[in-house]
């Protein structure tokens, strides 16, 4: 199976080792020299008791949402090409359709809005030449 990195991109992964539900991820950026790229979680905006509401996903903006969501910005990692291609080959991760240029634009914008985002995120994403902020 052939997956493109590319912002807006998503697949399906666990959150967390050792959770079996998947959830949504996002790609943000193209993935760089060393082949690192930045990714975004989704999750239900229930689930969480002080959720971050930087970015809340309307159910139905994309077909895997079924309930409103948020943007884990705490969570958002620096992935590898190698990582990604190893848990698709393993089954851990499949690839779900890509979300909308704006949309792409809201959340990116918002990793630097969220006071949940980690300074080394921000500083990669500042640093990343194709990362429009």
């Amino acid at each position: 199976m052939t997956f493109t990195i590319f912002p807006g991109e998503t697949f399906l992964f666990p959150l967390l080792p050792g959770t079996p539900k998947p959830h949504l991820h996002i790609i943000l950026t193209l993935p760089d020299k060393d082949k690192e790229f930045v990714v975004v979680s989704v999750s239900s905006k229930s689930s969480h008791p002080k959720p971050d509401l930087t970015v809340v996903l309307q159910k139905g903006c994309h077909r895997f949402i079924k309930h409103d969501s948020i943007i884990l910005y705490a969570m958002t990692k620096i992935w590898t090409c190698e990582n990604l291609q190893s848990a698709f080959a393993c089954g851990n991760a499949q690839a779900e359709a890509p979300i909308d240029k704006g949309l792409l634009e809201i959340i990116k914008t918002g990793l630097f809005d969220s006071k949940f985002t980690s300074q080394k995120i921000i500083n990669y994403c500042r640093s990343h030449i194709n990362f429009k902020c």
